[in-house]
């Protein structure tokens, strides 16, 4: 019994008895909400406003605009609503602002191409304002034009740019270095928010787009730079391939390095400091260039174990 229990977990697929799974670690598709979060998403949906073809809604802390249903957009935003508290949970820091982020769900892949041009399937729009604190918007594609419905919806864009708004919560005005943003955004990309986290480990890694090319780096490790040299790209740096090959790579390299800050205990202690420096708007560059750099050994170790996950099976 106990075996099958693991199994359900690992899959992305446990559910209880109110009827509640998580996404399935190949699609990324397949989460269902309880009982009690499916009577806010009612309440949500009965007091949506309609905006030409979309319909927008308040969440507890999220603004919604998508197209389709009312049902839908209040999906998405009490999804995000559970979303969000994983977020902070997993980093165990307060958020320094509290912005409402603006999801903007797309009706088809090329209306949001037009919007965000970043080889992406979802993007995080930092929108200044002359005073006060910026806008932070996400926007994301439906997969098929008429889907109305998030579990048949691929969580994994949108949890991508949620974190990216998130990580922007704690960091306020100061501007996270791209290896912490990106490997965060990707390896919440990842999370199903359901699941026991250690019984979830290989699905986890298997949900990530980017992660199974660690593979081939624990087989050529000359293909990994030194963790100095991924720190040192700036973030209009990161992504200039029009996120093919290069940029992909970036991504699980850190990745990999976020993984062992927020997925294990081995740099627990390294984890506090850089979200509690970022929080506090400490420059990171003393700690990148001490007890970051420190774990370059431990980091290289990881991504070998990380790399067995997917010689499994």
């Amino acid at each position: 019994m106990w075996s099958a229990i693991v199994l359900a977990s690992v899959l992305g697929l446990a559910q209880d008895a109110d009827g509640q799974s998580g996404a399935n670690a190949v699609t990324g598709r397949g989460f269902t909400f309880t009982s009690a979060e499916r009577k806010q998403i009612d309440k949500l949906a009965k007091d949506a406003r309609a905006d030409g073809d979309v319909f927008v809604v308040k969440s507890q802390s999220f603004l919604v605009s998508a197209p389709n249903s009312a049902k839908l957009a209040a999906e998405i935003g009490v999804f995000l609503d559970a979303f969000q508290t994983a977020f902070f949970a997993r980093l165990d820091v307060k958020p320094q602002v509290d912005i409402v982020p603006t999801i903007v769900i797309h009706a088809t892949p090329a209306e949001f191409q037009r919007k965000c041009v970043n080889g992406e399937r979802s993007a995080f729009l930092w929108l200044a304002k002359d005073k006060g604190w910026p806008e932070f918007h996400v926007h994301m594609a439906l997969e098929t034009p008429k889907l109305d419905s998030l579990t048949d919806l691929d969580v994994r864009p949108l949890q991508r740019g949620v974190a990216r708004a998130l990580l922007r919560r704690v960091a306020g005005r100061n501007s996270p270095p791209a290896w912490l943003e990106e490997g965060v955004a990707s390896w919440f990309e990842g999370l199903d928010i359901r699941a026991d986290y250690a019984a979830d480990r290989t699905a986890r890694c298997r949900r990530s787009p980017y992660l199974h090319r660690v593979r081939t780096i624990a087989d050529d490790p000359a293909r990994a730079p030194s963790l100095a040299a991924l720190f040192a790209i700036k973030v209009e740096h990161w992504n200039t391939d029009g996120f093919t090959e290069q940029t992909q790579q970036r991504n699980a390299l850190a990745e990999a390095f976020v993984d062992l800050l927020l997925g294990t205990d081995v740099a627990k202690s390294e984890r506090k400091a850089v979200f509690e420096a970022l929080r506090r708007g400490v420059p990171l560059d003393k700690l990148q260039a001490k007890e970051l750099l420190a774990l370059e050994g431990k980091w290289r170790d990881h991504m070998r174990e990380l790399a067995e996950y997917f010689r499994i099976g």
